[in-house]
C-alpha cells in the first residue's frame, strides 16, 4: 500500500489514507480520513453487527426465551437447527427419498444390530 498522510489525502478529496503504522489492534490497513477510524476495525464491527442481528432473527424464529443470557440463547439455535438435519442426513445415507438417491448411486443399507453377544471360541 502507498504512504499517503492524512492532510494529503484530505487535499486530494480521498475518503482513506495510509500512513504505515498498525492500529491499536496490530490492523496494517488503511482508515478513514474523516474520522480516522482503521479500515480493519471497521469491517470487524460491521460483520460483528450484521452476524448478532441475524442470530437475534432467527431467535425470534425459533421462539427462544427473551430472559436467557445471548451465548445461551446461540448454542440453541444452532442445536435445533442441527437437531433439523438429521432426518435429511439419514435420508441421504440410507436413501428413503428417491430424489436424494438418484445422483448418489444405489442406497447405502441401514444397518443392522445384533442384540446378541456373539461367544469366541
Amino acid at each position: 500500500m502507498q504512504i499517503i498522510t492524512k492532510s494529503t489525502a484530505q487535499a486530494h478529496g480521498l475518503a482513506r489514507y495510509y500512513e504505515g503504522v498498525p492500529c491499536a489492534k496490530g490492523h496494517d490497513s488503511g482508515r478513514y480520513t474523516k474520522s480516522d477510524v482503521c479500515v480493519g476495525c471497521a469491517t470487524g464491527r460491521s460483520l460483528r453487527y450484521a452476524t448478532r442481528k441475524k442470530m437475534e432473527k432467527l431467535w425470534v424464529e425459533v421462539g427462544v426465551p427473551a430472559d436467557m443470557p445471548p451465548e445461551m440463547k446461540d448454542a440453541l439455535v444452532i442445536w435445533l437447527r442441527f437437531q433439523a438435519t438429521i432426518p435429511f442426513i439419514k435420508q441421504a445415507i440410507w436413501g428413503t427419498d428417491p430424489m436424494l438417491t438418484m445422483s448418489m448411486g444405489p442406497p447405502v443399507p441401514e444397518p443392522a444390530f445384533d442384540n446378541q453377544v456373539k461367544s469366541t471360541p
